[in-house]
């Protein structure tokens, strides 16, 4: 098995020398500070976070250990940094105890102090724009499968409905709709009435053709 260079570097504060956040990396110091920084102009609010946009300038990052690790080794040496640190009285900033797949123990106090600031936040058209494409077009299979087979309330319906009340396809609309069904077998108006009455059919509003042979016979 081929190891990687790994790395355990810690973030400290440039004013005082204090470190204040332990984590492992197997890219260069350099590049893992530019992450860190992504991080923070995508308004992460994690305490590492938070405490590098208090600062007034940059934080400095150093290497304490390295090594060609195993995953397992370089997630040891990164808990027993954070647990050296903290004993000694580091304030670090980090949610965990270190180690992959960790989860941080949020207090209720925590959780109430993040909803309150975020109470009442607006998001802008530009993010919101952002967002949607950054989503859009993205597979959700896990929703596919909650909601399948799940009917619609008769409130949803009505809101699904609501909205569509009136409003006209325009002529490019039409246009576009046409040529792409153009060529197409039982193309138009046929086509809408044999796919509702497949439909009919599956929901047992009305008997299939087989189905009315039989009774005559």
């Amino acid at each position: 098995m081929i190891c990687l260079m790994k790395y355990v570097y810690v973030l400290t504060d440039p004013r005082t020398g204090e470190i204040r956040y332990v984590g492992v990396t197997t890219l260069t110091p350099p590049k893992r500070l530019e992450s860190h920084l992504g991080h923070v102009k995508r308004g992460d609010q994690s305490w590492r976070s938070n405490w590098i946009r208090s600062l007034s300038t940059l934080p400095d990052i150093k290497v304490v250990e390295h090594g060609e690790w195993s995953d397992d080794e370089m997630w040891d040496a990164e808990r027993w940094w954070i647990k050296h640190l903290r004993s000694t009285g580091h304030r670090l900033t980090n949610a965990t105890a270190g180690g992959e797949g960790v989860i941080a123990t949020r207090t209720l106090q925590w959780r109430m102090r993040i909803s309150e600031s975020n109470r009442g936040r607006v998001i802008s058209p530009e993010h919101r724009a952002k967002i949607s494409a950054a989503l859009m077009g993205r597979p959700r299979p896990d929703v596919a499968a909650a909601l399948k087979g799940v009917p619609f309330s008769p409130e949803r319906r009505a809101r699904m409905r609501s909205p569509m009340l009136g409003k006209k396809h325009t002529a490019a609309s039409r246009a576009k709709t046409s040529a792409s069904l153009k060529g197409q077998p039982n193309h138009g108006l046929k086509t809408w009435r044999s796919r509702r009455y497949n439909i009919a059919v599956k929901r047992g509003w009305v008997l299939s053709v087989v189905e009315v042979n039989d009774a005559v016979v």
